[in-house]
């Protein structure tokens, strides 16, 4: 019994121990109950890219060791963290005052690391920077702690190794490939079988490696030279496997011969051109050259009109948009009862029933200026163009009077149009249709409405 009462006991104490270990608030109660704590949490996350553990790492580090002091308080509800989180602050700002000064004294060194992970392509975290930025690291420290003059005095030591590392980098983003291509020439045989070629390769990439050496900011020339590098060293490769198989083959000069000609041949061959392999090599080699640039001036003459021919698809589609644009535009100024505008083909139909017309008469009522006055804005948005006018009656009536009355009527419409809307007579025509050219059926009222209407054909060039 005394044996179970212990353990129960020492149970509860456990228990007891674990609750007033844990946290009493979360993250998110701490940071409200503490606001310094998160003032400071958030003053540290904006200091990334001011390069504090770098210039000011002391100081720097004290206020990040501030803040986990005082975060953890502050889940605890201890009421000291917000005198750790001032402390925390206090640090910060001496870090950013440090940094500030320490910036200026190293700006050179600052801009030697920043080419190194730039234009060597260096990861931020890789191996060899870190190991710089520790070397570093200890001189600011020292710089942090008032021991000017020793500090300056690493200054051009820094300066070089970051710029070694850059130099490092840069070899081997440039030359590591063309040393690859060298070494794998060289394994099948290219100092062997392609002797000249090989050492073409070898002396581009020593070109490349002394550019480097010389001027790191001449990397684009030197890029160049190791990309020659790797072309010799790849042609060489070509040559072994060529002259393997002479050798294979027991091929005399003659062979050789034949067989290089035999490849002008397959090379023509798209041309539909016959080589003259009975002529002169210099005549042969003329010939072939020849053969090539006629097909190149035939391929540069069908990439030239197909060229042409997308220029004048483009300028259609885009002509085509431009109408689309305009019609939609023009459709807005017009009510349902006024008129509907259409685009046909390259042309432009104003299809008009809001007329008001004098019963069997053809002079425009007042009310109707409007609707001309819109029908002229329309025409404006095509100034290339020319106008149709034409008049259009119902089946009702006499034929021949409907004929005359609706030419009337075009002509009308179309005398306002030049002399109000101020559009040339050259551009302009009228014409009369009577019952002839219907929209809709005159079996109906609706229809017959329909059917009397002004029509304004806006003629544009295709």
């Amino acid at each position: 019994m005394k044996t179970l009462i212990a353990v129960t006991t020492a149970v509860a104490l456990i228990f007891l121990q674990a609750c007033s270990s844990a946290p009493k608030l979360s993250e998110a109660e701490a940071m409200y109950t503490y606001p310094k704590v998160a003032e400071l949490q958030q003053a540290l996350l904006q200091t990334n890219d001011k390069n504090l553990s770098l210039l000011a790492p002391i100081n720097y580090q004290q206020a990040k060791d501030s803040l986990s002091k005082a975060e953890t308080m502050a889940k605890e509800d201890n009421e000291e963290a917000s005198e750790v989180a001032l402390n925390g602050q206090k640090y910060l700002n001496n870090s950013l005052a440090h940094a500030q000064s320490a910036g200026n004294i190293f700006a050179e060194v600052m801009e030697a690391r920043k080419q190194a992970i730039e234009r060597g392509s260096l990861n931020s975290t890789s191996a060899k920077l870190q190991e710089v930025d520790n070397a570093f690291t200890e001189v600011t420290k020292k710089y942090e702690k008032g021991d000017q003059a020793s500090a300056k005095v690493r200054r051009p030591e820094m300066i070089q190794r970051y710029k070694d590392l850059e130099m490092t980098a840069v070899k081997k983003l440039t030359v590591d490939q063309a040393n690859a291509a060298l070494k794998q020439a060289k394994q099948a045989g290219a100092e062997k079988y392609a002797s000249k070629t090989y050492a073409s390769a070898e002396q581009e990439l020593n070109l490349a490696i002394s550019i480097l050496e010389s001027d790191l900011n001449n990397q684009d020339k030197a890029m160049m030279h190791a990309k020659k590098s790797i072309w010799q060293s790849q042609r060489s490769m070509h040559i072994i496997d060529t002259v393997k198989e002479f050798n294979e083959n027991n091929f005399s000069s003659e062979d050789i011969v034949l067989w290089y000609q035999q490849q002008l041949v397959k090379a023509v061959g798209p041309t539909g051109k016959e080589v003259p392999l009975n002529q002169p090599n210099h005549e042969l080699v003329t010939s072939v050259a020849v053969s090539i640039q006629s097909m190149n001036k035939e391929q540069q003459n069908l990439k030239l009109a197909l060229t042409d021919s997308d220029k004048r698809f483009n300028d259609g589609a885009r002509m085509r948009h431009e109408r689309e644009k305009a019609v939609e535009d023009s459709q807005e100024l017009f009510s349902d009862d006024e008129a509907t505008v259409y685009l046909q083909h390259e042309n432009v139909l104003i299809r008009a029933h809001g007329f008001s017309f004098q019963s069997g008469g053809s002079e425009i009522d007042a009310q109707n200026f409007a609707l001309l006055n819109k029908i002229n804005k329309t025409i404006e948005k095509f100034p290339e163009s020319t106008i149709v006018v034409s008049g259009h009656s119902d089946s009702t009536g006499n034929e021949k009077a409907n004929m005359s009355l609706s030419k009337e009527r075009a002509e009308k419409v179309a005398l306002f149009l030049s002399e109000v809307g101020g559009i040339s007579t050259s551009r302009l025509s009228y014409e009369g249709y009577g019952k002839n050219k219907p929209v809709e059926s005159n079996g109906t009222s609706e229809g017959r409405a329909s059917n009397r209407r002004v029509e304004i054909l806006i003629k544009n060039k295709a």
